[in-house]
């Protein structure tokens, strides 16, 4: 649109206070009339960075925002879930990823919204069965470690692991 359409659309790229003046001339009368359009700055919500956890781990958060016009509302939603009101975030027991979605409300109804991932280190572990074996006979086990992140250490354990050459060899 341009300054002779009857119903611009405005394009405002900073917040603050504008004046518009709309004037009307017929060559005989003129007329003016002003109108005052405060742009509120948008509000920013604070969204945690995605958080590594260990399996059946706890995950609290309080949600808050900078900018805007408080008071602000809060909600948030596990994916898949029912929208919780507050900004208050508690999830007990996690035993999978879960993507959790926030959004923000201000006092003047300027929205913000995100969201980050809660993951949950599982580890799965399995040992392959051996060969037949005969007495006085050696043989190797070859175990297999997957999933979770970062380092990672192990070992064998039980009553006959003194017939292991070494507790801490994977394979």
């Amino acid at each position: 649109t341009h300054a002779n359409s009857l119903n611009p659309i405005i394009d405002f790229q900073s917040f603050g206070s504008y004046q518009l003046i709309l004037q009307a001339d017929n060559g005989c009368f003129q007329s003016a009339d002003t109108i005052n359009v405060l742009v509120n700055s948008i509000p920013l919500l604070s969204i945690p960075a995605d958080t590594l956890l260990c399996n059946g781990a706890s995950f609290n958060w309080n949600l808050n925002a900078q900018q805007g016009s408080a008071p602000y509302t809060f909600s948030w939603q596990v994916q898949g879930g029912p929208i919780m009101p507050g900004g208050n975030i508690q999830l007990n027991n996690l035993n999978a990823d879960q993507q959790v979605f926030v959004y923000l409300s201000d006092d003047v109804g300027c929205l913000d919204s995100g969201s980050f991932w809660l993951r949950v280190s599982n580890i799965t572990s399995q040992i392959a069965s051996p060969a037949p074996v005969c007495y006085n006979d050696s043989t190797q086990l070859n175990a297999q470690i997957s999933g979770g992140s970062g380092s990672l250490s192990f070992r064998w354990i039980g009553p006959d692991v003194g017939y292991l050459s070494d507790t801490t060899v994977l394979n």
